[in-house]
């Protein structure tokens, strides 16, 4: 389970209907979950609040950018 589980309902998954994805848009969520969880404005000491699973998915937060002036602590693994 890439998502955090609190927040998963039946929103999350009405969510995940509506963007319909295929099988390279469902790699590039996943990814962006993995990637997105370890950014500093949602992990760590100084977080803030990470969007519920719905919102995130209507957002289309999978191509989201780490705040300006923050790193992305992932990039050093890629």
């Amino acid at each position: 389970n890439a998502f955090f589980t609190r927040g998963l309902d039946g929103c999350a998954f009405d969510a995940w209907k509506r963007v319909d994805p295929d099988e390279g848009l469902v790699k590039r969520i996943l990814e962006a979950v993995k990637q997105q969880k370890l950014w500093p404005q949602y992990f760590g000491e100084n977080a803030r609040y990470f969007p519920s699973p719905s919102k995130w998915l209507d957002g289309g937060c999978w191509d989201d950018e780490p705040l300006a002036g923050e790193e992305d602590p992932y990039a050093k693994f890629t």
